[in-house]
């Protein structure tokens, strides 16, 4: 009788043993596939008003694409060597509608020459590019 027992407790153990394995075997599997996203070191580089640029973000995806639409935005708004820009417009005198990039890189500009006893930066300059705007509230209205 007593070998029946030791053989039945060596079954039961080695029933044990293969469930415990299968189910370690199944979760060491649930862990790879349900891993988060390995996040990456990225480089998006690129030229923008023949300036070159290069930046560097550690992240899970690429955003390249928002990068370049964002620089496109910004051009289209403030760049004084893109006929179709919102600043050329103004300039001309063909609008008088003002987007917020616009309106926050004038504000930052007055802002930086006013408190600080420094020499503006020439492409932040209003003078550079030509801006003769009254902010005030008419112009906040304005905004897309």
């Amino acid at each position: 009788m007593r070998i029946f027992a030791i053989m039945n407790t060596f079954e039961h153990n080695k029933k044990r043993a293969l469930l415990l394995a299968a189910l370690g075997a199944i979760g060491v599997a649930l862990v790879f596939l349900v891993k988060p996203d390995k996040k990456e070191w990225h480089k998006p580089a690129g030229i923008v008003w023949n300036t070159e640029y290069h930046i560097t973000y550690l992240g899970t995806t690429d955003l390249s694409d928002s990068i370049n639409a964002t620089f496109r935005r910004i051009e289209l708004s403030v760049s004084p060597f893109n006929k179709a820009s919102l600043i050329t417009a103004v300039n001309d005198n063909r609008t008088d509608r003002l987007d917020s990039a616009l309106i926050t890189l004038y504000i930052q500009s007055n802002q930086q020459r006013q408190p600080r006893r420094i020499r503006p930066h020439p492409v932040a300059s209003d003078q550079c590019l030509g801006i003769r705007l009254q902010i005030g509230h008419d112009a906040h209205r304005q905004t897309d």
